[in-house]
């Protein structure tokens, strides 16, 4: 009994003296939980330069991660960057704490690729499709003057977009097109009086007043009490 005691180790004073009075935790590991949460790189938002500081990831694997990004429309989790060229899971595991996917950090929170957002989160973030003007509808990426031209002539034949969906209706873009841009637009609907349009006049509509029946009235020479 004696002897099966004196194998065990006597449990220090000092939590941090594990192994002779040395400390075997790493700075990232006792704050890594508090840096990840702060500095994450967010693979939606971030350029080629950017994930290359990554580990592992390098210019071609970077490129492969923004082509890829750009064809879906953004990543939805961070678990679909391992179907990526270069990356595979092993890779994602290694850089997996490193990234994320929303936008609430990011080096490039403020570059015009952070407009790449998921709508139905962000619904105010972007340009509004239904108000933007020809040179902002120029700042999105994948648009060119055509299909700029295009989408204005939409609005003014049908009105305003009533979601992001109906861009498909624009000659020359495509479901592949819209899932490029998707993530730098959106959609609001100002609500603005009915109208009604007459050969390209439009007016708005009008109700009749108690001071037009009047009117009416004099012009009909009716006499001021009315007929008898």
């Amino acid at each position: 009994m004696g002897g099966n005691l004196g194998c065990h180790r006597s449990i220090p004073r000092d939590p941090t003296d594990l192994s002779g009075g040395k400390r075997k935790f790493s700075t990232a590991c006792n704050f890594g939980p508090i840096l990840v949460n702060q500095e994450r790189l967010n693979i939606n938002t971030a350029t080629e330069e950017e994930l290359m500081t990554l580990p592992g990831v390098n210019r071609a694997v970077a490129q492969n991660i923004v082509e890829y990004r750009d064809c879906i429309g953004g990543f939805k989790k961070v678990e679909d960057l391992a179907l990526v060229s270069g990356i595979g899971a092993t890779k994602l595991e290694a850089i997996k704490l490193e990234i994320c996917v929303s936008s609430r950090t990011s080096s490039s929170q403020h570059s015009p690729s952070s407009l790449r957002k998921d709508p139905e989160h962000q619904p105010s973030t972007g340009i509004n499709i239904n108000t933007a003007t020809p040179a902002q509808l120029m700042s999105i990426r994948g648009l060119t003057e055509k299909i700029v031209q295009n989408i204005m002539t939409y609005r003014v034949e049908h009105g305003p977009f009533r979601s992001i969906e109906d861009l498909v209706r624009v000659p020359h873009i495509n479901s592949s097109l819209l899932g490029k841009i998707r993530f730098q637009v959106f959609v609001e609907r100002s609500r603005a009086p009915s109208t009604n349009t007459n050969g390209g006049l439009t007016t708005s509509k009008s109700h009749p007043s108690p001071t037009s029946f009047s009117l009416r009235s004099e012009d009909l020479d009716l006499p001021p009490g009315g007929p008898t």
